[in-house]
């Protein structure tokens, strides 16, 4: 995925892009070209690859209301 011209200008965009060296390593099933602005989302994730913790349980209690 590329952006537009007019999104490329947007401040949150450029600080995105900007913060992009401080975050660290990106996971691997993200693709990004800073320098084309541009992205691609490689594959789902997997269960190991997921940094955040996740309790699927409430998800499913959330959604079966």
């Amino acid at each position: 995925m590329s952006l537009g011209e007019k999104a490329k200008a947007n401040v949150a965009v450029q600080q995105a892009l900007a913060a992009l060296p401080k975050r660290g390593p990106l996971p691997s099933w993200i693709e990004v070209n800073a320098s084309h602005v541009t992205g691609k989302v490689r594959s789902w994730p997997s269960r190991d690859e997921m940094s955040y913790p996740i309790d699927e349980q409430l998800i499913v209690e959330l959604y079966s209301k």
